[in-house]
């Protein structure tokens, strides 16, 4: 005989009238099933999964074991304020503009951030005497000049002034009949 019930005041209480270790229960696949049952459901909290997370306050993805029933599913400030989320399959997507401790049950998973703002630097960054500073001149710029004058004799002005006597000269050609 096993009785379970919750008081009056909300706690739960189980009253086991057999001895689960017991010659007829002692062998049983049942026995340890039902006691893990019992414990479940006394303390569901001691059988929860618990994942910690520090990040920066903001927006918070975070990726959940399995894909939840979007009900079951309740990310909790640390005052007790829900907040919003969105769910796409297992990716679960929150915003905490404060700092603080947000939790994210789901189901038997509980994961908690630790929402923290930026800290300030202590120390202003200032440029090193030795950085050169200003643009390049240009012959730092040309690693080889015969490169660029290549280039401006085949892409530049110069293919166009090649071409042209080539032009003149094609025009007072006449085709050989």
């Amino acid at each position: 005989m096993l009785i379970a019930r919750r008081t009056d005041d909300g706690h739960r209480m189980v009253a086991i009238g057999f001895h689960p270790g017991g010659a007829g229960m002692r062998y049983q696949l049942a026995t340890p099933l039902l006691i893990g049952n019992i414990l479940r459901w006394l303390a569901p909290d001691a059988f929860r999964s618990l994942d910690l997370s520090a990040s920066s306050a903001g927006t918070v993805n975070a990726e959940l074991d399995a894909e939840p029933q979007p009900d079951s599913i309740h990310v909790i400030r640390a005052d007790g304020q829900q907040l919003p989320f969105t769910l796409n399959g297992r990716s679960l997507h929150f915003f905490s503009g404060t700092p603080g401790i947000v939790r994210v049950v789901a189901g038997s998973h509980e994961s908690v951030y630790s929402l923290s703002l930026p800290g300030m630097w202590t120390t202003r960054w200032a440029i090193p005497a030795s950085a050169r500073r200003g643009t390049p001149a240009l012959r730092e710029k040309l690693d080889n000049p015969r490169d660029l004058l290549a280039e401006w004799m085949i892409f530049g002005r110069m293919n166009r002034l090649l071409r042209r006597p080539i032009a003149a000269v094609a025009g007072k050609l006449r085709k050989a009949s």
